[in-house]
């Protein structure tokens, strides 16, 4: 290809929500080069929870969407591949005590997808038990590792247990250390 010329485009923004302007957080491409997974945020979200926080994965050789993958009610941080490029992980800071509650939800903002389905991996349909703002992968694929950030509606200081980093085996998805 010629240098500097664009080779694909990807519309991020569908024909129905050109109304509003958005606000790219982060994009990842999967190892193998074939899913590039885009996180965004609607410009004007300033009163809405719930819809205004995407993920979506692209296919890469065609410039058209998968999947999109909901369920987060907060920013989406960098989408983190498997080696294998089968899962994605999108991690969004946990929700606090006061919004569990209101909403009447789960912590929980960590979610494992399988790439090929857009859905939800079976042995995590609730996500993995803690928020994050960034996750990544082992080399081998064998555990992935989860930074904290400040719970959403949650003050600027975490608690000493929601501070932690946080590894995960991926067969099983068992917490095997804490930072």
């Amino acid at each position: 290809p010629e240098a500097g010329k664009e080779l694909r485009s990807f519309p991020i923004v569908r024909e129905k929500e050109k109304s509003s302007a958005y606000h790219v957080w982060s994009v990842a491409l999967s190892p193998d080069g074939a899913t590039l997974a885009l996180t965004y945020q609607r410009a004007d979200n300033t009163t809405s929870l719930v819809g205004a926080y995407a993920v979506r994965l692209f296919d890469v050789a065609k410039g058209t969407e998968r999947h999109e993958l909901s369920g987060h009610l907060y920013y989406v941080g960098a989408p983190s591949f498997s080696p294998d490029s089968k899962l994605v992980v999108t991690a969004s800071p946990a929700l606090s005590d006061f919004f569990q509650k209101q909403l009447k939800m789960l912590p929980n903002q960590v979610y494992v997808w399988d790439v090929k389905t857009g859905k939800r991996v079976p042995a995590l349909p609730d996500g993995l038990p803690t928020g994050g703002v960034v996750a990544a992968f082992s080399p081998d694929g064998r555990t992935v590792a989860l930074a904290p950030g400040v719970p959403f509606g949650g003050a600027a200081k975490l608690p000493d247990e929601a501070a932690m980093v946080r590894v995960y085996e991926v067969a099983t998805w068992t917490l095997r250390a804490e930072f």
